[in-house]
């Protein structure tokens, strides 16, 4: 029995809770990993293997977060188009039966899961069995979106099997338009990549003898510029380390922080190297703003830093961090902000806390989060079989 994952993201965007879980899955079924185009990434029009137990394609999409401006105008205009969305439909259709066709998949024997809603229409095409929708973050604050497609995130929610998401925030926004049963699976941590970790120290971090506080993950719109420049400006003798991809939208806000002396931006790096960063880093930071999006996400961040024993300092982004009181210090302004992160380096001695970070982080593995993913497909397949 084949899964159909229907991805947001490409296989090489930033390693997370997809590809996580899909790896993990595929220790149950073969899985093929369903992503949309993506322009700058190389596309996989046939079934190509990814790993031991997965394959992968690439369909077409419109572009409705293309980092390029023109490039998501465009894509809005033709998306209102109900013609070109049934042709768009048609295509990706061609494209997955010749995909499952070459896998030797039968219709009719497929799982789906579903964190791509936009993929909806076509995931019913294949007759599967069941349907997981795994909402992840609030889709409607990243973009605007033609209309149309906030009904088809309204029927993916009335049509699924089972829904799960990654936050309490996200279950709440669900029931009140949908009321039906919502199942919490937080975000996680691959322990094993933490406790395997090189001793070497990154060459690109600043030098050893100033304290350094990092942030790992995307730059973007949701990171609040002025709380960093404030807090790096506060904090001269401490040492500002960013990883991860630039957004076009913030690169002069990008610029304006490499001006400043204890400011790095280190650009995106491998998966596989994070741990390493991490374990010569004090303290791990996520400055975000209060938004729609970021109210209800539920920080991977968090939970690397934990693994690496070093504590986290945050803003207050969202109501769903009050449950991580214990291994978090949250700041509602920017002077609280730099006061926690003083607070954080002198705890980063304790080794104490190291060890509690480390255990909270455990408990959170990506392991338990597939397991329980695999629990709830099975009772629904099993609750099918017995009626």
């Amino acid at each position: 029995m084949h899964l159909l994952f229907f991805s947001d993201i490409s296989w090489e965007g930033l390693f997370q809770r997809p590809q996580q879980l899909a790896l993990r899955l595929a220790r149950r079924h073969p899985v093929l990993w369903i992503e949309p185009a993506t322009l700058g990434r190389k596309v996989h029009w046939h079934a190509d293997q990814v790993a031991g137990n997965m394959h992968r394609i690439t369909l077409p999409q419109f572009p409705y977060h293309a980092r390029n401006r023109c490039v998501r105008a465009i894509a809005y205009v033709l998306g209102s188009v109900a013609p070109l969305r049934f042709l768009l439909l048609k295509i990706q259709q061609y494209f997955l039966r010749r995909a499952l066709r070459d896998l030797g998949v039968d219709a009719g024997e497929v799982i789906v899961l579903l964190q791509n809603f936009q993929f909806f229409t076509l995931a019913l095409r294949a007759h599967p069995l069941m349907v997981l929708f795994d909402y992840i973050d609030d889709a409607f604050g990243f973009t605007k979106f033609p209309a149309y497609v906030r009904g088809e995130w309204m029927a993916t929610l009335r049509a699924a099997d089972v829904v799960t998401v990654t936050a309490q925030a996200l279950r709440d926004r669900i029931v009140e338009v949908v009321p039906r049963e919502v199942h919490i699976i937080n975000n996680g941590v691959e322990m094993a990549q933490f406790q395997h970790a090189g001793v070497e120290r990154p060459a690109d971090l600043p030098p050893s003898n100033r304290p350094i506080v990092i942030y790992v993950g995307a730059i973007a719109r949701w990171m609040d510029f002025s709380l960093v420049q404030a807090t790096c400006r506060a904090l001269p003798e401490v040492s500002f380390v960013f990883v991860g991809p630039v957004q076009p939208e913030v690169r002069n806000a990008v610029e304006t922080l490499r001006a400043l002396g204890n400011c790095h931006v280190l650009g995106t790096k491998p998966y596989s190297a994070v741990p390493a960063y991490l374990r010569h880093a004090d303290v791990g930071m996520i400055p975000f703003v209060r938004d729609r999006l970021t109210s209800a996400v539920n920080p991977v961040k968090l939970y690397e830093y934990s693994a690496a024993g070093i504590p986290t300092v945050s803003t207050f982004f969202a109501d769903d961090l009050q449950e991580f009181g214990d291994v978090v210090l949250l700041a509602g302004n920017r002077a609280e902000f730099a006061d926690q992160i003083q607070h954080a380096l002198a705890l980063a001695r304790d080794g104490r806390l190291k060890e509690k970070l480390r255990t909270f982080a455990m408990a959170h593995d990506w392991d338990s989060r597939a397991e329980r993913m695999a629990s709830l497909i099975q009772q629904h397949l099993h609750t099918t079989d017995r009626r």
